[in-house]
C-alpha cells in the first residue's frame, strides 16, 4: 500500500520543466494512492485509485473518476468496491476493453487483492467491472480459488478475452513463488484454472521498498501476444526478467534477463509497454550500476526490443541525475520511491513512448517524465519528436532542419547526425581545429611508380 497526498507539483521532462494543468483532487476521502489511468472507446479517461475512508487508512475503498474532456476535469469518484471493516483492498489495477467488435467492448474492469489481514503476504484477487462507463459496478468475485496472490495485471486481448497476470506466493500444498495467469473467455465474468508463467525468486532491495512481487504486463493490440517483465534473481543476481505468451496466456516462454546490469547490483520496479505494431517493446526500470557503492542512489534505464522480444538492445540510461531514495519517505521496508513505474504507449513510430517515474533531484520525491523513441533507426522527424515539445514542433524557427534553437552554431540536422541535444549548447564541443581542403594531381602508374597520398596530424591529444 502506498500513502500519497495529491498536491500541485511541477512535473519535469527529465530536466526540462513541463507545465501542469490546475487539477482539483479534493475528494471526500482522507488520502488517495496507487493511481491507474485508462481510456475507453470514446476517449473518456478513467482514473482509478485506492482511497482512505478514515484518517489512519485502516479502511479503504476502490474508486474511479471519469473525465470526458481529455483529463481537464474529472467527475466525482464512483465507488467500484468498498469492503466491510474486516477487509482491506490493495494492489489495485484497471483495464478497459477497447476492442470494438467484441461482446464486452467498453467494459471497465478493476482487480485488487482483498486482505482479511493487511499484514498478510497474499490474499484473494477480486474483480469488479462496469458496463456503463462507471455509473454502476458488479459485486466482487474472485479470479481464482487461491488466496496467496498479489500484483494483478488485467489485460484485454483483440478477441475480447480478459487475462490477469499475478504473483503467487505459494502454499504448503503448492509451494514455490511463481507468476501465474488466468484467462476469461467472457470478458471477465468468469476465469479458468491458473496457467504457470514461471517460477520466480523475489529480489528485495537492501534499503529501498520496491515492487518485488509486482509484475508489469501488456498485450499486443494486433495479436494474442502478452509480454511480462518483473524483478527477480536469475543465476543468483538481480535482473529484470522478460517472458511472453503468443497464445493468449496459455503457455509462456522461458524468462530471459533483459537488464545488462553488472552482477550483484540491484535493478527494480520495471514497467513495460508495446508499440501499436507489436514489434517494439520498451521497458524502464531503476538501476544502481552508476552508483555501485550506494544502496539508495539509482538511475532510470531503458531496455528495448525491436523484434517482439526475440532480441534486446543494450540498456540505455535515461536520467541525467541520479535519484537518491534516502530523500523519499522511510517505511519499515526501506525508503519508498513507490511500487510502480509506468510507460505511456506510443501511437505511431514517430511518437515517442513516455516513461513516468519518481525522481528526487528537486529535493523531494516528485513524478518526472521523459520521451523515448520507438524506432530502431531514427529518421530526422523521429529525432525531432524525441527532442522537442509538441508546442515547439509547430514552430519551424525552432525545429526546421536548418534552425539552431540553442545558438551553438550547429543546425538541427547537424545535431541529428551527431546525436547531440538541440536544446543544450554544451552538448556540442567546438575545438580550435581548422578544416583544410587538400588537393593535388599526378599520373596513375603501376608497379613502383604508384603514387600514395597521405597527411600527418600532429599534437599530443587523442584523435580519430
Amino acid at each position: 500500500m502506498r500513502l500519497f497526498h495529491f498536491s500541485r507539483r511541477r512535473i519535469d521532462l527529465d530536466s526540462r520543466p513541463y507545465s501542469e494543468s490546475n487539477y482539483d483532487f479534493r475528494w471526500p476521502y482522507f488520502r488517495a494512492t496507487d493511481p491507474v489511468v485508462a481510456f475507453d472507446l470514446n476517449n473518456s479517461v478513467y482514473l482509478e485509485t485506492l482511497v482512505a475512508t478514515d484518517p489512519q487508512f485502516i479502511n479503504g475503498a476502490v474508486v474511479v473518476s471519469k473525465s470526458t474532456n481529455g483529463g481537464a476535469t474529472f467527475g466525482s469518484p464512483m465507488v467500484a468496491f468498498q469492503p466491510s471493516n474486516n477487509f482491506f483492498p490493495d494492489k489495485d489495477w484497471m483495464a478497459v476493453n477497447t476492442f470494438g467488435g467484441t461482446g464486452t467492448a467498453g467494459r471497465v474492469l478493476v482487480t485488487f487483492s482483498l486482505f482479511s489481514n493487511i499484514n498478510s503476504a497474499g490474499a484473494s484477487i477480486m474483480r469488479v467491472f462496469s458496463d456503463n462507463g462507471g455509473a454502476s459496478w458488479t459485486s466482487a468475485a474472485a479470479i481464482s480459488s487461491e488466496n496467496t496472490l498479489q500484483g494483478s495485471q488485467p489485460l484485454y486481448l483483440p478477441n475480447g478475452n480478459c487475462v490477469v497476470v499475478y504473483w503467487n506466493f505459494g502454499t504448503n500444498q503448492s509451494p514455490g513463488e511463481r507468476l501465474e495467469a488466468v484467462i476469461s473467455t467472457d470478458g471477465g465474468n468468469s476465469f479458468g484454472s491458473p496457467h504457470l508463467v514461471s517460477l520466480a525468486s523475489e529480489w528485495n532491495e537492501p534499503a529501498i521498498r520496491t515492487g518485488s512481487f509486482l509484475p508489469s504486463a501488456v498485450a499486443d493490440r494486433t495479436t494474442q501476444n502478452i509480454y511480462v517483465v518483473y524483478q527477480t534473481l536469475l543465476g543468483g543476481s538481480p535482473r529484470i526478467a522478460f517472458t511472453k505468451s503468443t497464445d493468449g496466456g496459455s503457455s509462456w516462454s522461458t524468462p530471459v534477463a533483459i537488464s545488462d546490469n553488472p552482477a550483484g547490483l540491484g535493478v527494480f520496479n520495471p514497467a513495460i509497454n508495446v508499440s501499436p505494431g507489436g514489434n517494439t517493446l520498451a521497458v524502464v526500470f531503476y538501476d544502481h550500476r552508476d552508483n555501485p557503492t550506494s544502496n539508495t542512489a539509482a538511475n532510470l534505464y531503458l531496455a528495448q526490443s525491436f523484434d517482439g522480444g526475440a532480441t534486446w538492445q543494450p540498456n540505455i540510461r535515461l536520467t541525467s541525475v541520479s535519484t537518491d531514495a534516502s530523500i523519499a519517505p522511510l517505511t519499515n521496508e526501506g525508503f519508498m520511491l513507490g511500487d510502480y513505474l509506468g510507460v505511456a504507449q506510443s501511437t505511431q513510430s514517430n511518437i515517442p513512448a513516455v516513461p513516468v517515474w519518481v525522481d528526487t533531484r528537486t529535493g523531494d520525491a516528485d513524478p518526472f517524465i521523459t520521451r523515448i523513441g520507438i524506432a530502431a533507426q531514427a529518421d530526422f522527424h523521429s529525432w525531432e519528436v524525441a527532442h522537442f515539445s509538441f508546442a515547439q514542433l509547430n514552430d519551424p524557427a525552432i525545429t526546421a532542419p536548418d534552425a539552431d534553437p540553442d545558438h551553438d552554431g550547429e543546425t538541427n540536422f547537424s545535431e541529428f547526425l551527431s546525436d547531440t541535444d538541440p536544446n543544450n549548447p554544451a552538448s556540442v564541443e567546438h575545438t580550435g581545429g581548422k578544416e583544410l581542403n587538400i588537393s593535388t594531381r599526378l599520373h596513375v602508374e603501376t608497379s613502383e611508380r604508384v603514387g600514395i597520398a597521405g597527411f600527418i596530424i600532429s599534437g599530443p591529444d587523442p584523435k580519430k
